[in-house]
């Protein structure tokens, strides 16, 4: 089920029942279905969703770590040669890391007290260091 708990989640509902049939065909993957969306009531302000269940286990039970690398990583490759026509425009997780640059910094010095907060920067610097994508626009998975 989808359930919006802010109200900037709440068009995911929608997004998700008009392209997750859309996507599925050109993936080797199960990608869920839309069964229903309901309306916002007793209480709850926002549209919700439910889609078909989808058979599977968590991936740290998977008994060779690299062959699901191998898989996920070919699954991807799906994802970004699908066209992208009439797609919605990125929010959030497909933007440059730039953008997330002030954000990224405060919360590894908030951190701090958890982790190796020099080790952390110089990742982050070196991710930001990195070339930015310059190709066509492409589909991601935003939870990878």
């Amino acid at each position: 089920m989808r359930l919006p708990r802010i109200a900037a989640a709440q068009g995911q509902v929608d997004k998700e029942a008009t392209w997750l049939p859309r996507i599925a065909p050109h993936l080797s993957v199960a990608v869920p279905e839309p069964v229903a969306i309901g309306e916002p009531a007793l209480g709850y302000p926002y549209r919700w969703g439910v889609q078909r269940w989808i058979h599977g286990q968590p991936a740290e039970a998977m008994s060779d770590p690299n062959v699901f690398a191998k898989d996920l990583a070919g699954v991807v490759r799906e994802l970004q040669a699908m066209p992208t026509t009439g797609a919605p425009p990125p929010r959030h997780r497909a933007r440059p890391l730039a953008a997330y640059d002030e954000p990224t910094r405060q919360v590894i010095a908030a951190a701090g007290h958890l982790i190796d907060a020099d080790a952390a920067l110089a990742v982050w610097e070196d991710a930001l260091a990195a070339p930015a994508y310059d190709g066509p626009d492409v589909w991601v998975q935003g939870d990878l």
